[in-house]
């Protein structure tokens, strides 16, 4: 490590020590007596993680408090109470309620403390989790009810709630056919008072499926959206078998035609050897088949392997293709399917009689061995029961434009079923209605996006094709407010939000639209210009239908991957063209995607979840806000693919969101600008409160403030903040200062009973702030190396004075600060000697608020010694970050695990 002066004022590895490259001087700072040691017993407590981010105990646990310094004292206080000191240097307790306890350590001869320790525990009965481990299809279900509390008391109710039954430890039986039932279960326990929230769950018996005609299609035109198809070798008693796992996957399985001219295949719905796909209609007219086995999408691979197959995870090589062109001969039935893609050469479907497999192949192959095939459906034909059809039509609506949907069958003169045996089978969530469909009895109610899918059933008819329709509700008037940096950790699964983004050198506001345009392999979200501004306290209000509502689901993997999913709802997103979609942002080509609803977590792309990050203030848009939206990317491609939302200018007056990469928008004349969140806010609505100070590390003189939204509408909304894990509460007033030193979790809660949202006592949910409260401190010159011990905290000073100028005499010490990424090195920071008139600083100032790096010493007894440096040491120290540098800073706390490993990485040998 040297530091480079000149221009550049740096910090980092280079290969020469001459000319500009200095070496540096390391000033440390004793460490005192070790802080105490927290640790939980047993290692595998059960707990969830609620809602205000919090860590809660599901059963009780022993808390052991030990010194880590020989021969020092402990003491310890719960919840409050004066400190007592425990014997033999360890204290232990058995909680079962939530409990904050703090404890320091004395030296041996009780000249010197550590800091301060502070931690809270939390109990609360474990929410109860409802199982159905038996088939859908299966005529009788047992339902389990499980709680992960010990001696935890369930109850279950099968009425809406209005009456709870204690829950058999046998589970519940439920056999009756054609029974739809929504089981909600709660339970509590002695760990905290009252119930848990209740869970539900939906159970249901369908009829036994019926044998499956699918007839021959002739006509193109008649087959729609939610068609389900299967593809047949046009000359033989062949067709394409489900996918089971593999890329190159292309099989084939025997099936039987029956009929004159072969137009119908029988299909076992209990049977899974024939690959059964669901119809989509693109936009521009194209087809996308998915598979109802596998839930991939069938597509056509180019280059070497030449293969059909339903992808699971979309590699960058080779190019693929998912949408189809469809052609049929309406003497013969052959259909020519030609897959859509760029690069895309061998995209016509055939059967290859010599391997007996379904492949794509180049248009003008005309080998023997490969054959025409052809499609089947499930039809409309006399043999089924008619269709679902839904009023009204789906589409986009305002808000009380429409109030529910009644579903119908009708006959082929356009007249209502009468059939008493006639039953329609529903579902709201996007889920297949034959694999979990409720029992229509009535209108649907429509209160907000809705999509139904439907299917019939009828005494002497084979069940129906589906019905897909989705509704889009719109809400003129509705006002969104900016999430800000500090708000960001609030933000809940289900909240819905907005994108929005501003050009640097505009005044004008776009928002992500529902339109979704797509040109072959590249797909963008249109940009709907606002007709109004994002006022000063960050709100505007919505009212053009096109803009679009996104939904917050929880990433796949919280804490080690992203943070959310976004779910965009509505009929006209999507290039699907019916259907309700993650966004996505896949691959390579900058595109901002849909995938539908019901794709299971096995089949979504790695880049579908997102994570939201605070952001310094910046040149390049982003006005409105301090959060902006970074795409996944695949393992090992990390810095290959564009990740971050952008609001993106294609013209003098045209604008789009796609996704970019960092450089675009830093470049000299920015083409791209950060986007930022907004959240819907609802002025009736009690929301939790938010701390503006997001730096960890604070003097005893840092104001510590606390902000509600709601104090603008309603400013008899309180306030009120808790220092000792929630035993007692302070309304809150004004910015207040923590005078003692130590490590405080400060929790906060605003409380207004004439809103809704709150508890019974009208408190908010309780959001909570970690501070440290240091002062500056004294690094004192390290001038013998031998004299480091472990958990030393050090930082690294130029050795040679740096002089800004020829004139300037007072400045020159520089130390290490934020991180630079881009190059791979720390920028540097100037700091004070205690007394400036010092050839070589003996002794520095480090502030407590500053982005200076303050490392921590480790032993490494892994480590090898040094070769051919002149001296060895025993002992080689390794050096660890435990100061956050302050791009960094700004994230949620629950992402520093991942960001520390970062630093980490980048830091290689200095960990």
């Amino acid at each position: 490590m040297v530091w480079r002066a000149s221009t550049f004022n740096v910090f980092g590895n280079y290969g020469s020590s001459t000319g500009e490259y200095h070496p540096v001087s390391i000033y440390y700072k004793e460490t005192g007596p070790a802080k105490p040691v927290f640790s939980v017993s047993p290692a595998d407590a059960t707990f969830e993680t609620g809602s205000d981010g919090e860590k809660y105990y599901t059963n009780p646990i022993y808390v052991t408090i030990t010194s880590a310094t020989e021969g020092a004292y402990l003491l310890c206080s719960i919840d409050g109470a004066p400190y007592a000191e425990a014997e033999n240097g360890t204290f232990t307790q058995r909680l079962t309620k939530t409990t904050t306890i703090s404890a320091y350590t004395l030296s041996a001869d009780s000249s010197e403390k550590s800091d301060v320790v502070t931690e809270s525990y939390k109990f609360r009965t474990a929410t109860p989790v409802i199982t159905c481990d038996d088939p859908a299809e299966a005529q009788s279900k047992t339902v389990i009810i499980s709680c992960a509390t010990n001696d935890a008391t369930i109850e279950y109710s099968i009425d809406g709630g209005t009456t709870w039954k204690a829950y058999p430890a046998d589970g519940i039986v439920f056999d009756e056919s054609g029974k739809t039932v929504n089981i909600k279960a709660r339970a509590k326990s002695e760990l905290s008072e009252g119930y848990t929230d209740v869970v539900e769950y939906h159970v249901a018996i369908y009829p036994e499926l019926k044998w499956q005609p699918f007839e021959l299609v002739t006509d193109i035109t008649k087959i729609v959206p939610g068609d389900e198809v299967i593809f047949v070798a046009s000359d033989y008693n062949i067709a394409l078998a489900p996918y089971e796992g593999n890329d190159d996957n292309c099989k084939s399985t025997e099936i039987t035609k029956t009929g004159e001219a072969g137009e119908t295949v029988n299909i076992d719905p209990s049977a899974a050897n024939v690959g059964i796909y669901t119809i989509e209609k693109t936009d521009d007219g194209k087809y996308r088949f998915k598979g109802t086995f596998t839930a991939g999408y069938l597509a056509a691979v180019a280059g070497d392997v030449n293969k059909l197959h339903c992808h699971v995870e979309m590699p960058a090589e080779p190019v693929h293709a998912d949408e189809a062109t469809i052609v049929i001969d309406p003497t013969t039935g052959h259909a020519t399917i030609t897959f859509v893609g760029e690069g895309v050469t061998h995209n016509v479907m055939r059967y290859l009689t010599s391997g007996k497999l379904f492949s794509c192949y180049e248009p003008d192959n005309a080998s023997s061995t490969l054959k025409p095939v052809s499609i089947y459906r499930r039809g409309e034909a006399a043999t089924y029961a008619p269709r679902p059809t839904a009023t009204p039509q789906e589409g986009v609506y305002e808000a009380g434009e429409i109030t529910e949907v009644t579903l119908q069958c009708l006959d082929a003169d356009g007249n209502a079923v009468t059939d008493p045996s006639l039953k329609i089978f529903y579902t709201t969530d996007g889920s297949n209605p034959r694999k979990g469909g409720m029992l229509y009895s009535g209108p649907i109610p429509v209160g907000d996006n809705l999509t139904v899918r439907a299917y019939a059933t009828m005494d002497g008819y084979f069940d129906s094709p589906s019905l897909i329709a989705s509704y889009d509700i719109f809400t003129p008037g509705k006002e969104y407010r900016r999430v800000t940096a500090a708000e960001m950790r609030h933000l809940s699964p289900d909240d819905d939000i907005i994108v929005l983004g501003s050009p640097s050198d505009e005044e004008t506001v776009y928002a992500l639209s529902r339109n979704q345009v797509s040109e072959g392999n590249y797909a963008y979200r249109e940009a709907v210009k606002l007709d109004n501004v994002v006022k000063s306290d960050g709100r505007i209000v919505i009212n053009k239908k096109d803009v679009q509502v996104l939904t917050l689901l929880e990433g796949d993997d919280y804490y080690g991957g992203y943070d959310w999913r976004l779910y965009a709802s509505g009929s006209s997103i999507g290039i699907d063209g019916n259907t309700d979609g993650f966004l996505l942002a896949e691959g390579n080509v900058n595109a901002l995607k849909t995938i539908r609803i019901d794709t299971p977590a096995s089949d979504r792309l790695p880049n579908a979840d997102v994570r939201f990050h605070s952001i310094a203030e910046s040149d390049y848009g982003n006005e409105y806000g301090g959060v902006t939206v970074q795409f996944g990317s695949p393992d090992g491609h990390e810095t290959d693919y564009p990740k971050l939302m952008a609001l993106t200018r294609t013209g003098a007056d045209s604008s789009r969101f796609d996704v970019r990469k960092e450089a675009d928008f830093t470049a000299t004349t920015p083409s791209s600008w950060y986007v930022s969140i907004f959240k819907v806010f609802d002025p009736t609505m009690l929301y939790a409160p938010s701390f503006t100070n997001l730096d960890s590390r604070v003097t005893p003189e840092t104001k510590i403030e606390i902000t509600s939204p709601n104090t603008e509408n309603n400013p008899e909304t309180e306030i009120w903040y808790s220092m000792d894990g929630g035993a007692t509460w302070t309304k809150y007033t004004e910015p207040f200062t923590i005078p003692t030193m130590g490590t405080y979790h400060v929790l906060a809660r605003t409380r207004n009973a004439n809103l809704t949202g709150g508890d019974e006592n009208g408190y908010s949910d309780i959001v909570t702030q970690t501070y440290i409260v240091t002062d500056n401190e004294i690094f004192e010159l390290v001038t013998d190396a031998s004299t480091l011990k472990e958990n030393d905290r050090i930082v690294f000073v130029n050795a040679v004075k740096y002089k800004k100028s020829s004139t300037d005499e007072a400045s020159g010490w520089y130390t290490p600060a934020d991180f630079d990424s881009a190059n791979g090195r720390f920028n540097a920071t100037e700091v004070k000697p205690v007394d400036a008139t010092e050839t070589i600083p003996q002794s520095i100032v480090i502030p407590s608020e500053s982005t200076i790096q303050v490392f921590r010493l480790e032993y490494d007894t892994s480590a090898k010694d040094p070769k051919g440096l002149g001296y060895s040491l025993p002992t080689v120290m390794k050096i660890r970050c435990i100061c956050v540098v302050q791009k960094l800073r700004n994230l949620n706390s629950a992402r520093f695990p991942r960001i520390l490993t970062a630093v980490n990485i980048i830091m290689s040998r200095l960990i």
